[in-house]
């Protein structure tokens, strides 16, 4: 298994800034305004370097990993919502040449509630 201090990522950044919808609250505009992209970078690289080391997940899978290797690999802290906001920007209805795609594929995480799961392209 690969440790935290060999994970690396070859990562080409989107230049698309985070949006909020009309109707979303004011916070919502203001944590789109307030985000760097430099931040974003960040947690694209963090999402993509979890499924290609990890393989497919959902989000609550890739947000595990990421709360476990966090300290290790000196990330900042990132909210469950944003990490999912981040996924989703790289999927095909974000992107031209989509990096993370839906394997059409669910799990339930013992729940009722289904997740879909995630992989690298």
């Amino acid at each position: 298994m690969t440790t935290p201090s060999q994970l690396s990522l070859d990562y080409s950044p989107s230049p698309r800034r985070p949006r909020a919808r009309t109707r979303d609250p004011e916070t919502s505009h203001e944590a789109a305004h307030s985000i760097t992209q430099a931040a974003i970078n960040k947690q694209h690289e963090i999402i993509l370097l979890i499924l290609r080391q990890y393989g497919p997940a959902t989000d609550r899978e890739i947000r595990a990993h990421y709360v476990r290797l966090r300290a290790a690999m000196g990330w900042d802290h990132y909210s469950e919502q944003s990490m999912r906001s981040r996924r989703a920007e790289l999927d095909v209805n974000h992107r031209k040449q989509p990096l993370v795609e839906w394997t059409g594929a669910h799990r339930t995480h013992g729940t009722t509630r289904r997740w879909r799961v995630w992989r690298a392209v």
